[in-house]
């Protein structure tokens, strides 16, 4: 089953490179693009206790002017009850922090820590996970 997708970045150029690669791997995909963290939350919160149809994949940028991506996923976890279930984050971020990535590899929720942008990264993986 092909997994549906969540973009929540500030960053409209990855955003949209992003979405692009998305289309062109998964274009029976849904994706959801917000580059308002209050936004992206607002749609994960609406759906958080709703049994999913599909997979979901979520990309998710740390550093963001409102709600960081540590809040949403402080959310998420106090929240995100069906969400949590059937869903895999993955922090897509331009820090270069090392803690960042630490901190990413540690959280329960998170699946994976990607620099920005995913051009070479293999999406195929990502939409192999939706048959897991």
């Amino acid at each position: 089953m092909t997994p549906d997708f969540v973009l929540i970045d500030d960053d409209d150029i990855c955003n949209m490179l992003t979405e692009m690669m998305l289309f062109n791997i998964a274009p029976q995909s849904s994706v959801k693009l917000f580059n308002n963290s209050f936004d992206g939350w607002d749609y994960l919160a609406s759906i958080a206790d709703k049994e999913l149809t599909n997979p979901l994949i979520i990309f998710l940028d740390i550093n963001m002017p409102g709600l960081t991506g540590w809040d949403i996923l402080d959310n998420l976890k106090l929240h995100g009850n069906q969400i949590n279930k059937n869903c895999k984050v993955y922090m897509l971020t331009s820090s270069i922090d090392p803690k960042d990535k630490e901190k990413a590899n540690n959280h329960e929720l998170v699946k994976g820590f990607f620099e920005k942008p995913l051009i070479n990264l293999n999406l195929k993986a990502f939409i192999d996970l939706g048959d897991q």
